[in-house]
């Protein structure tokens, strides 16, 4: 399937369009209307109000000779070093993790793995929310109708992507590949 830009790109429409303004764009570069105002911007750039614009510009604002500016930029400074020392210790721990390894293992899978895992995911957190619900002494109907329509999706993902070959011109299976590869 092409994508809607090739689509666009090749269009008899946008064709023309662009050849409209290639025209335009060529005419002007030999035009008298370029002429005079490269004239005049060279006249403006050699002017006393140019210079005075340029000078204006380019000046160190005061702010930067305050107190208060050195403060903040150094406890800026301060954290972004923490933050630097925090990343570095982080990648040392997660440079031989194995959940590490695993999650950049799934990002990388494909679609059905991705699917699946997020429907076993889906299945295992309602079954997590009816134990500690069941323990606490708070099940409501509401709480157990949230937890098993939950449990039902994550059900059916499971199913689908088990299950994506004998589906695999179905709409339903081409909708969920699409939003998993959007996601990815």
């Amino acid at each position: 399937m092409r994508s809607f830009v090739v689509i666009l790109k090749e269009s008899i429409i946008i064709s023309a369009l662009v050849n409209i303004v290639k025209a335009f764009m060529t005419s002007y570069e030999n035009s008298r209307l370029k002429k005079s105002v490269n004239a005049a911007a060279l006249c403006f750039k050699n002017s006393a109000t140019y210079g005075v614009l340029l000078k204006y510009a380019n000046k160190k604002p005061y702010y930067r000779y305050s107190f208060t500016y050195n403060i903040i930029m150094a406890v800026a400074g301060l954290f972004d070093r923490l933050f630097g020392a925090i990343n570095s210790l982080v990648k040392k721990w997660f440079s031989g993790s194995k959940t590490a390894e695993e999650t950049l293992k799934a990002y990388r899978s494909d679609v059905q793995t991705k699917l699946g895992g997020f429907g076993i995911l889906f299945m295992s957190i309602p079954i997590g929310s009816i134990i500690a619900l069941i323990y606490a002494g708070r099940v409501s109907a509401m709480n157990m109708a949230m937890c098993w329509s939950i449990f039902i999706a994550g059900l059916l993902c499971v199913v689908i992507s088990y299950c994506k070959d004998a589906l695999k011109n179905s709409i339903f299976i081409k909708g969920i590949a699409r939003f998993v590869d959007l996601i990815r």
